[in-house]
């Protein structure tokens, strides 16, 4: 048990990837299609590359969704909504005007006799039941258009009788004829405004029986015509596929995934799927095993590039499932400017590659689907080459929405589609995804946060000495920022030669020293001739405040939300060296027996990587360059190998995987920076 624990605890590292790389295969096995893919692939407008093709079995041509469109089309034009008489709306307007008439009529005619109120009410209300009778139709959008016929179905009871739209009144063509129809004298006119004021629509529509009717009717279009039978002709080897024979093709494409899709036996298509999704996987994979070991071998890199890929197939899959008209939708660009921000072009576009292999197998039309995004993908990662701000996602968006319309309008064109038959909401496809590529900003901030990374546009950002912390620091230690950017500019040379990241060392040397924002004048570079604020105190009040400023740095970096890759910095810059001028001021005051180490002693830890390997030599090394009194080429050498050395017999470069050519190197470069910096000259012979 003891043994297979640690075995486990050694390989620890290829089972995880291991693992992943079996998650990732099931994942991709998961999403592909039930059925197999269709075996020729084809476009409209193009030649036929695979040989003659025969008709393995009958089946139907179905009809284009243009077609049966246009079939509804011509059957709402013929098509009679329904409605009804609503005689409850008309029963109810009549009990209504009764009421208002002898109310009126009690007003108006204080003496008459309620014979004459019933002669006049009996006179009045024939004419509302004659109006009520011919029928006011509802207004419905269903009749306000072009779209139907002149004809409605009028229901009454379990019959339908067909009567035109114009014999109904609308509510204005009634009270028209009410007030053209009655002649009343003056004294009178109010009951025709009473008349007019409890009209009703009667005739109305009937929405369940319309759309009853409706859906039989359409049931009724057949969604093919004409049928292929076995053995016949389908197209030749080099026949151009035009629009008669796309729609064959494709109707052998439906009839091919029905059939695969009714077959009880899928063992074969599961396993050729199986071996798609190992090969693709393992092809990525051996890419970054010999060319991105780092990105293999690295704690959340692979995952988080494993992430990247796996999420948008996991996206394209369920668009194509569940809104496969919008296909042009899904931001696939998102990929390479990710992997992009993180990583190199390089892997962006591989990245890329491997994404479109696997969607090919999901997406209708896969050629076009993968030439489309391929193409814009490369010109996505173009115009990322140097990325510095996040304001340039915007200008992105904007070239790949005009490349994605341009690419399209070529595919259609050689597939001889005229410019009046493009579809402008593949268009506005195009726009939306273009502006989908700006989630890039919130995606890549929770990744930096998920997976504890830090882009080099945010890095651009934090180097700039307008941000608020080095204004700080500029401001209440002016010393130790001139300081911080020499630092910098040495560190930065010298990893560009070596290999490394200069940007993301260069940021960290601008933040190395900002714990001495908080005691800037017991740091001699803000002293500026004033006196030393370290003559009052002991040896080891002095080394605790010079030992402090890490442990301040690192608090204010926290505080102030750096990246923990910027804050390795903070802490490493000493490594475990001693504060050597109060360790040896204590040791000549204790008649050189040696004091506590611990007091005089920087935290650490030691330095694990190039990046702050070459910021200790380079801090150090400008450090120590202020205090030579003759600045010359042998002082500057000696002084760089002297320091140098120092930090390797005190280990400090022992947990990170510089070798001793990348130190020497640094070091010629520190000199000959040295040098230019104090103007050094050649002597030249008497």
């Amino acid at each position: 048990m003891h043994k297979l624990i640690e075995w486990f605890s050694h390989h620890g590292k290829i089972i995880n990837r291991i693992t992943l790389f079996i998650i990732s295969v099931a994942l991709i096995v998961f999403l592909f299609p039930r059925q197999g893919k269709f075996k020729y692939d084809f476009q409209q407008g193009r030649p036929w590359l695979h040989d003659d093709l025969i008709a393995p079995y009958d089946f139907p041509v179905y009809k284009t969704d243009a077609e049966i469109q246009s079939e509804k089309n011509i059957l709402l034009e013929d098509f009679s909504p329904v409605f009804y008489r609503d005689k409850a709306a008309s029963d109810s307007a009549a009990q209504k005007f009764g009421s208002l008439f002898y109310s009126e009529m009690k007003s108006l005619f204080p003496q008459s006799d309620s014979s004459t109120a019933a002669n006049w009410y009996s006179f009045l209300s024939a004419t509302l039941d004659t109006v009520f009778s011919t029928g006011i139709i509802e207004s419905v959008p269903v009749i306000e258009g072009d779209n139907v016929s002149g004809f409605i179905l009028l229901r009454q009871g379990n019959e339908a009788e067909k009567v035109e739209l114009q014999r109904f009144y609308t509510i204005k063509k009634a009270r028209d004829s009410i007030y053209q129809s009655l002649d009343l004298p003056d004294s009178c006119v109010v009951f025709r405004t009473l008349l007019a004021d409890v009209l009703v629509r009667n005739i109305r529509f009937d929405k369940a029986a319309t759309e009853q009717m409706l859906l039989a009717e359409v049931k009724k279009i057949s969604p093919t015509r004409g049928m292929v039978q076995r053995g016949e002709r389908i197209i030749s080897r080099g026949d151009l596929v035009t629009e008669k024979r796309f729609q064959i093709l494709n109707s052998l494409k439906l009839e091919d995934a029905e059939q695969s899709g009714a077959s009880s036996d899928r063992r074969l298509v599961l396993a050729g799927q199986i071996l798609l999704a190992i090969i693709s996987m393992l092809t990525f994979v051996l890419f970054l095993v010999f060319f991105r070991n780092d990105v293999f071998s690295g704690k959340r890199d692979f995952l988080l590039v494993l992430s990247v890929l796996l999420l948008m197939i996991v996206i394209t899959s369920a668009v194509v499932n569940l809104f496969p008209e919008y296909i042009f939708l899904v931001p696939v660009c998102l990929v390479p400017i990710i992997i992009r921000v993180f990583y190199d072009h390089s892997l962006a576009l591989f990245s890329l590659f491997i994404v479109l292999i696997i969607t090919g197998f999901l997406v209708p039309n896969s050629f076009e689907f993968i030439f489309l995004q391929l193409i814009t993908g490369i010109v996505t990662i173009i115009a990322n080459v140097n990325l510095q701000r996040r304001s340039q996602f915007f200008y992105t968006s904007l070239i790949v929405i005009i490349t994605y319309s341009v690419i399209y309008l070529a595919l259609q064109l050689i597939q001889d589609t005229g410019l009046s038959d493009l579809d402008p909401m593949i268009f506005l496809q195009f726009l939306i995804n273009g502006i989908l590529l700006l989630l890039a900003f919130p995606v890549i901030f929770l990744f930096e946060k998920m997976f504890r990374k830090v882009t080099d546009v945010t890095l651009m950002e934090l180097s700039d000495t307008n941000n608020r912390l080095l204004r700080m620091l500029a401001n209440e230690a002016p010393g130790t920022f001139q300081h911080s950017i020499m630092v910098a500019n040495l560190a930065e040379e010298a990893v560009r030669t070596i290999g490394g990241n200069p940007l993301l060392v260069r940021t960290g040397a601008l933040y190395h020293d900002i714990g001495k924002i908080d005691n800037p004048q017991y740091f001699i570079e803000n002293q500026a001739g004033a006196a030393n604020m370290h003559d009052g105190l002991s040896n080891v009040e002095s080394a605790q405040i010079i030992k402090n400023h890490v442990l301040n740095g690192i608090d204010r970096a926290r505080r102030y939300k750096l990246p923990e890759q910027i804050i390795d910095f903070i802490r490493t810059h000493h490594g475990t060296s001693k504060i050597g001028y109060f360790y040896a001021m204590a040791k000549l005051e204790n008649d050189n027996e040696a004091p506590d180490e611990r007091i005089y002693t920087y935290p650490g830890p030691e330095p694990f990587s190039k990046e702050t390997c070459i910021l200790m030599m380079a801090d150090s090394i400008e450090a120590a360059s202020r205090s030579l009194k003759v600045p010359s080429e042998a002082n500057i050498n000696d002084l760089v190998e002297k320091i140098v050395a120092k930090q390797i017999e005190l280990k400090q470069f022992e947990n990170a995987s510089i070798t001793f050519r990348d130190i020497s190197i640094a070091k010629d470069i520190f000199k000959n920076r040295l040098k230019n910096m104090y103007h050094v000259r050649i002597e030249y012979p008497e």
